[in-house]
Parts: C-alpha cells; structure tokens; sequence
C-alpha cells in the first residue's frame, strides 16, 4: 500500500480531525497507514527570511506582482518536509495530503486506477486535484503565466484514458510523489521563485529560468478524473500574511 503523509500545523486542531475522520472512513489508521507530518507555520518564519525570498524572487520578476506571503513559503516548507520524509524513510512512492483535503473517489478506487499506471516505474509527480487547467491558454495574461512561461503548456493525453500529462494549473491539495520526483523536487526549490504548485509547474521545459543542464524536469501526470477536492478550509497560503 501506498503511505500517506499528511501535512497539518500544530495549531490546526480543526483540520486534523478532520482528515483523522476521512481517512478513517476509507479504512486507514494513524501510524499503521498514515503519518501527521507537522507542517511549517508561516507565522513562525522571520521577517527576514521572508524579505531574502521576495528579493531573490523579485530579481526574475519582469512582470508587476505581489510579494509572497508567510503562508506561501510555510506552504513549501511543509511540502519540503513531506519530500526530505519520502527520501528519508525510501519510500518509492508516496501520497501526500494537505489538511484541508476530501475524497472524491475512495482511497480503494484510487489504487485500483493506479495499478492500471503503466508509467508508475517512471513518473515523479501524480495530481490527483487540480484547479484551472491550462492556464496557459485561460489565464495568459497573468503575471505568473506571462513572467515564467515561454511557450504554452497545456493537457495532453495519454494512452490510458485515467491519466493525463497536465498543463500549467493550480493546486497541491492532493498528490503521489515518487522517490526520484522527491529528490528532484527537493532540488529545484533550493531556490524559491513562486508559489507551490506554479514552481511544480516550472520544472517541465515551457519556463525561461529552468536549466535543464543543471535541474531534471519532473514527469508529471494528473488523473483525468478529480479524484480529491478542497474540503472548504480558509486558505492558510493567504491568512497568514
């Protein structure tokens, strides 16, 4: 079976109990099938620190937009842990979950469309949310979208009709990473250009600052069938400022 990570602030009890509640209508039990990783705390991050990443950020920003909030870079500091845990632990594969998460399909169907993966030995990141698809095409004149992306970058399908290759989109709600995704990942956000699941996105070739001498792009999929959805939380990437 595949472990499950959840990511979860000390300080959201609420959420917590919330995903101990759903993921134990789908049959799995704290520390026999999922672990609660805790997450970076925006607040606890210095002015500082947050002053560094908008500056270094700010020096490939051409196109007007606004500084990164505490909740952002918590946001990818927690993810970070979830990926230095897949490395730490040799997990092959690995789901990882935000708090604030639900089932749209059961934990049991998901597995059932995964071993159908033909690409499993070889894919490094698996969404299975996602909002606005190809951004590139609905949202060209955003910043984000104008600043980092060269060429359009869109859905394409794949052979089995369960999964797809996946354009720029929004969304780190509900994900599998693989061993060798987690180490790439880990290594591209050694620098910090834009939120979470934009700089996900940056990793596959359209971005005019990813150096494929220096980084591996990441062999990205999504199922094309949502499969997890936000259960409704306030989102912590823009309350805590």
């Amino acid at each position: 079976m595949i472990p499950i990570l959840v990511l979860n602030l000390p300080c959201a009890k609420d959420r917590k109990e919330h995903m101990i509640n759903i993921l134990s209508d789908q049959g799995l039990i704290e520390e026999t099938h999922y672990t609660i990783l805790k997450g970076v705390d925006g607040r606890d991050i210095s002015q500082e620190e947050v002053d560094r990443i908008n500056k270094t950020r700010m020096k490939y920003y051409k196109e007007k937009t606004r500084p990164m909030t505490r909740g952002q870079i918590g946001c990818i500091k927690s993810h970070l842990l979830a990926y230095k845990t897949i490395i730490e632990n040799g997990y092959e594969e690995c789901m990882i979950l935000e708090d604030d998460t639900s089932f749209v399909k059961s934990f049991s169907d998901i597995m059932i469309i995964m071993s159908t993966f033909t690409d499993r030995d070889s894919y490094d990141y698996l969404l299975l949310h996602r909002e606005v698809s190809d951004m590139c095409l609905k949202a060209k004149n955003w910043s984000i979208v104008k600043n980092w992306f060269k060429t359009p970058y869109i859905d394409k399908p794949t052979k089995n009709p369960h999964f797809l290759t996946p354009g720029l989109c929004m969304g780190t709600n509900a994900q599998i990473v693989s061993l060798r995704g987690a180490k790439k990942l880990l290594e591209w956000f050694k620098t910090i250009y834009d939120p979470m699941d934009i700089q996900i996105h940056m990793m596959n070739g359209h971005c005019s600052v990813f150096d494929s001498n220096r980084y591996k792009p990441l062999r990205s999929y999504a199922l094309s069938e949502v499969a997890m959805k936000p259960a409704g939380f306030p989102s912590s990437t823009m309350t805590i400022r």
